[in-house]
């Protein structure tokens, strides 16, 4: 009879939830882009709604793919730092671009379809829609955006 070498009361299990994003969707059309308002145009893409959180950005260095030279293919290695708010559901700082690329063909993977870091002109269009405003509902409100608005 096989008797098992770990006793369950020794064994650990790590399970790697995929991060939950909020995916929204930027249609087709044309918009303004820059300071002088030129038109532009671009095909439908999404977005995720909120930056990565710590949690969300954890769940890639839990399952090792910080360390996984394969996602850093052609890209500068860099070394892992901590949050400067480490709270879990707090944007994660401290990220360059090589690690935002890393963790975007992790995600790619795990996800199934492509992820990548929107361009400047897809992130321009997200942030201030088609007509060019300077935030994405028109004009400042109090309450809509985490400013100070002094």
């Amino acid at each position: 009879m096989f008797k098992n070498p770990w006793p369950s009361s020794n064994r650990t299990t790590k399970t790697i939830l995929l991060p939950d994003i909020a995916w929204i969707e930027i249609p087709t059309g044309e918009f303004l882009y820059g300071d002088n308002n030129e038109i532009r145009y671009l095909e439908r893409f999404h977005i995720s709604k909120y930056p990565i959180t710590n949690s969300q950005y954890q769940t890639f260095v839990d399952d090792g793919g910080y360390d996984n030279k394969h996602w850093w293919k052609d890209l500068k290695m860099t070394r892992f730092k901590e949050s400067e708010w480490p709270q879990p559901n707090r944007p994660k700082t401290d990220v360059n671009w090589y690690e935002a690329v890393a963790f975007t063909r992790w995600l790619s993977n795990r996800f199934d379809y492509e992820v990548m870091l929107p361009s400047e002109q897809q992130w321009e269009r997200a942030a201030r829609g088609t007509k060019g405003n300077k935030y994405p509902w028109g004009e400042f409100k109090a309450g809509y955006a985490n400013i100070d608005d002094k």
